[in-house]
C-alpha cells in the first residue's frame, strides 16, 4: 500500500488540487493494469479530501465565532470602561454630597446653638422685663411714700405751727 504524504503547509487549494490530480495521473499511469489498488486509492483520496474540507469548513466557521467573541469582547471591554468612567462620576458625586451634607449638619448645629442662645436670651429678657417692671413699681411706691413723706412733713409743720400759735394764742 502507498502512503500519502501530507501536503506541505501555505499552498493554496488549488495548487494542492494539482498535485492531487498529478498524483492521480502518476499513479494511473504507473498502476494502470491494477485498477483495484487504484480504486482504493482514489477513494483514500476522496475520503481526504472531504475530511480536508470538513476541517476548513470547521476552521472558517470557528474564525467566525473568534470573530464574533471578538467583538463581544471589544464591546465588553468598552461598557467596562464606561462602567468604571460612570462609577468613578458617582463616586465623586457622593463625596460632594458628602462634604454638602457635612456643611449642612455644621450650619445647622451652629444655627440651633443660635436658637439656644437665643431662647435662654429670651427666657432671660422675660426675667429682666418682669424686674423691670417690679422696679419700676417700687420706684412709683417710693416716690409715693417720698410724696406722702412730705406731706406729713408739711402737715406736722402746719400742726406745730398751729399748735405754737395756738399755744401762743393761750
Amino acid at each position: 500500500m502507498l502512503r500519502v504524504c501530507p501536503a506541505p503547509s501555505g499552498l493554496s487549494r488549488f495548487s494542492l488540487q494539482l498535485k492531487i490530480r498529478a498524483q492521480r495521473s502518476h499513479l494511473l499511469h504507473c498502476f494502470g493494469s491494477h485498477s483495484s489498488a487504484v480504486v482504493e486509492l482514489e477513494e483514500q483520496l476522496s475520503r481526504l479530501q472531504r475530511e480536508k474540507n470538513d476541517i476548513q469548513s470547521r476552521m472558517e466557521e470557528d474564525q467566525e465565532d473568534l470573530n464574533e467573541l471578538m467583538k463581544k469582547h471589544k464591546a465588553a471591554v468598552a461598557q467596562s470602561a464606561q462602567n468604571l468612567n460612570q462609577i468613578s462620576d458617582l463616586q465623586a458625586q457622593l463625596e460632594d454630597a458628602l462634604k454638602e451634607k457635612q456643611e449642612v449638619q455644621e450650619k445647622m448645629q451652629a444655627l440651633q446653638s443660635q436658637l439656644d442662645f437665643q431662647e435662654a436670651s429670651m427666657v432671660e429678657k422675660s426675667l429682666v422685663s418682669r424686674q423691670e417692671a417690679k422696679i419700676r413699681e417700687l420706684e412709683t411706691k417710693l416716690e409715693f411714700e417720698r410724696t406722702q413723706v412730705k406731706r406729713l412733713e408739711f402737715a406736722l409743720v402746719f400742726i406745730k405751727g398751729r399748735e405754737e400759735r395756738g399755744v401762743s394764742l393761750e
